[in-house]
């Protein structure tokens, strides 16, 4: 059996470059699912009231690409997130099929709050965008939406870490091997790790100092910083068990 299309298909058993072994036998209809909700949020980013009828509400229209393309690539990572655990694990059982029930209904919710966030931030405070489609908002409301968005990453966050516990717990059944258990520690911690980020700005929005909820949305700049650290965090362990196995 082989998973994947192509060049890039692996019969399921053959490790990956992840040091996984993939028991994904191919799409599951709850595959199959999670890919039409992430379609359906992609298709919200674009969905508007009515077509522009002038040229210049459509060059108004094409400045929001920005926002769009931010909010696009976010979706992608937590689909492709979803699919690499998929195609790793292959586990439809009931606790893993509520878990990604869990995490398709806060796709749905979170793509309206991050539409208008992006919007937001791109036309008023880094002046990309057509500001007259995104209106101006007190500090109030910027530290509600940006509390808004927090609130999804971190549940998003959660959600995996959920879905890679019940990889662990399932480790026995599954039959991993100690290359594959690390792999399900460090994606927990991975994700753990970047949980900390909106808990992190939550507690700055709830201050009352301006240039610390300000800081409450740029605190997201450290993504990149925490991939890296657990990243290489992971190759290390991974490299030391490779070498004692």
């Amino acid at each position: 059996m082989l998973v994947g299309t192509g060049a890039g298909a692996m019969k399921v058993g053959e490790r990956g470059r992840d040091g996984f072994r993939p028991r994904g036998e191919g799409p599951s209809r709850l595959d199959a699912l999670t890919d039409g909700v992430f379609a359906l949020a992609i298709t919200l980013l674009v969905v508007t009231n009515e077509i522009p009828t002038e040229f210049d509400e459509f060059m108004s229209a094409m400045l929001g690409f920005p926002a769009f393309a931010a909010c696009f690539a976010i979706l992608i990572w937590f689909w492709f997130t979803h699919h690499v655990y998929s195609r790793r694990l292959g586990l439809i059982d009931a606790p893993t099929t509520a878990i990604t029930a869990v995490l398709l209904f806060i796709v749905l919710f979170f793509v309206y709050v991050m539409k208008y966030l992006y919007a937001w931030l791109l036309a008023h405070v880094i002046g990309v965008g057509p500001r007259e489609l995104v209106g101006d908002l007190t500090l109030g409301d910027a530290r509600l939406l940006m509390a808004l968005f927090s609130v999804g990453f971190l549940a998003v966050c959660l959600v995996f870490v959920a879905l890679y516990a019940r990889a662990w717990r399932s480790r026995e059944r599954l039959g991993l091997d100690e290359i594959e258990r690390v792999v399900v520690q460090d994606e927990v911690v991975n994700w753990v790790a970047l949980g900390g980020i909106p808990v992190l700005s939550l507690g700055l929005l709830a201050t009352n100092v301006p240039w610390l909820i300000a800081a409450g949305g740029w605190c997201y700049g450290f993504i990149g910083l925490v991939k890296f650290v657990t990243g290489y965090r992971h190759g290390r362990r991974l490299e030391r068990v490779m070498k004692s196995g």
